[in-house]
């Protein structure tokens, strides 16, 4: 969850719970909203809908791009993708394969996956989940990914977008790319004996580089 979607939900929270019970069941609203949310301000929530928003911030979705066609092989997640918030790599990087994972059973969503990092330009699939908790694209065609509530409108706007900031291995290793800066992310190199274009953290993936050789160079941006 985003600093400002937290101080949103417990923002909520506390007026919610410093009511006293004589009350009408209502709050009121007044305070800017983060981009991702399309409630305008001044509004009057009711408890129930609140409660039910709380629900939705604490339980969000991954998204994954992989590493080769279909959602078998190592991939790179964004955890906790919240509605509307888009999950992207590098427009010098190679088209991936998308998966949604995690999705509570009482959900319906639509995900949606776009040729253009950033969530930009048109959609090159969308798809409803139907009930299922994961949900793959397994065509290598995908920069970015986000999903939506059907039955409420897309948003014309997506919220922040982020990079994936965990890789995992088929052998169940992970590296942490969590709390790298945009130029550090950059930076990340391919392994050494198998030389690319570029030197970014996702084309190095692609490419082959191993959990030891992509955390090797991490450590030593973080020293």
């Amino acid at each position: 969850m985003s600093i400002s979607t937290q101080k949103f939900t417990l923002e909520i929270l506390r007026r919610l719970l410093a009511q006293p019970s004589t009350t009408p069941n209502t709050i009121h609203y007044t305070l800017a909203l983060p981009n991702q949310f399309t409630f305008t301000n001044n509004m009057v929530f009711y408890k129930s809908t609140v409660l039910a928003f709380l629900a939705a911030t604490v339980t969000a979705i991954d998204i994954r791009f992989y590493r080769s066609d279909g959602c078998g092989s190592a991939y790179g997640v964004c955890p906790n993708s919240l509605p509307n918030s888009c999950c992207t790599i590098n427009s010098s990087d190679g088209n991936s394969a998308v998966s949604f994972n995690a999705i509570p059973s009482s959900w319906k969503i639509t995900g949606v996956g776009y040729w253009q990092e950033g969530c930009q330009g048109d959609a090159a699939w969308s798809d409803n989940n139907y009930g299922k908790t994961d949900m793959c694209f397994t065509t290598a065609r995908y920069r970015a990914a986000s999903y939506y509530f059907p039955g409420g409108k897309r948003s014309t706007q997506q919220g922040p977008c982020q990079t994936p900031d965990l890789l995992v291995y088929e052998d169940g290793s992970e590296v942490d790319l969590s709390g790298l800066t945009e130029e550090q992310f950059n930076e990340v190199p391919p392994p050494s004996n198998k030389p690319i274009n570029d030197s970014l953290v996702w084309t190095a993936f692609t490419a082959g580089g191993t959990s030891e050789e992509v955390q090797a160079h991490i450590t030593a941006l973080r020293l």
